[in-house]
């Protein structure tokens, strides 16, 4: 019986998503306890021996939706922020249309190594859009369960939408201009 080894996106699409789980979720900690702070709430920690993380943090039921709420804003601002440095990267890192003055001031200052290939800026590009994805899930559930508002779910889809079709724009311009080249 043969295996088969992974193929390499794959592996690519898993290693490029570690710093960004790891990002959103020290994000989503980090807000829970910048809202509490900020807001003078009132919170309790319960503690669990059967359960995976073991604690449990309670509100009261306005808290407790004011606390994801803003919190999902948070965490969908850092899966934004990345996104769009994932973009910024493929329009001025490219090696296909990267400008000889930015590679000659990368090279007196040792950064040559900002300049990535296609394969890693477009994969990390889909991996920040999935993880955008992956937070507009969380605040869609937590809007039907009542504990986000509206305005946050309808700005992480718009925000969304925005981005995936810069992205779209993107590949499009760069298979354009690959034509173009290879004609």
């Amino acid at each position: 019986m043969q295996t088969t080894a992974p193929s390499k996106t794959l592996i690519k699409l898993v290693d490029l998503a570690v710093l960004p789980a790891a990002i959103l979720i020290f994000t989503k900690i980090i807000s829970l306890l910048i809202i509490n702070a900020v807001l003078g709430l009132s919170w309790d920690v319960q503690t669990f021996s059967d359960a995976f993380f073991g604690i449990k943090l309670t509100y009261s039921t306005y808290e407790l939706s004011t606390v994801i709420t803003y919190s999902n804003l948070f965490m969908h601002f850092a899966a934004l922020s990345g996104a769009s440095i994932a973009i910024i990267k493929l329009y001025y890192l490219h090696p296909a249309h990267v400008r000889p003055s930015v590679v000659l001031k990368l090279a007196k200052s040792d950064r040559l190594h900002y300049i990535q290939s296609s394969f890693h800026l477009y994969h990390e590009a889909i991996v920040w859009t999935l993880f955008m994805l992956v937070t507009d899930i969380i605040i869609l559930i937590n809007f039907t369960q009542g504990l986000t508002e509206s305005w946050v779910l309808g700005l992480s889809i718009i925000s969304t939408l925005f981005f995936v079709f810069i992205l779209v724009r993107t590949v499009d311009r760069d298979v354009f201009l690959k034509n173009i080249k290879y004609k």
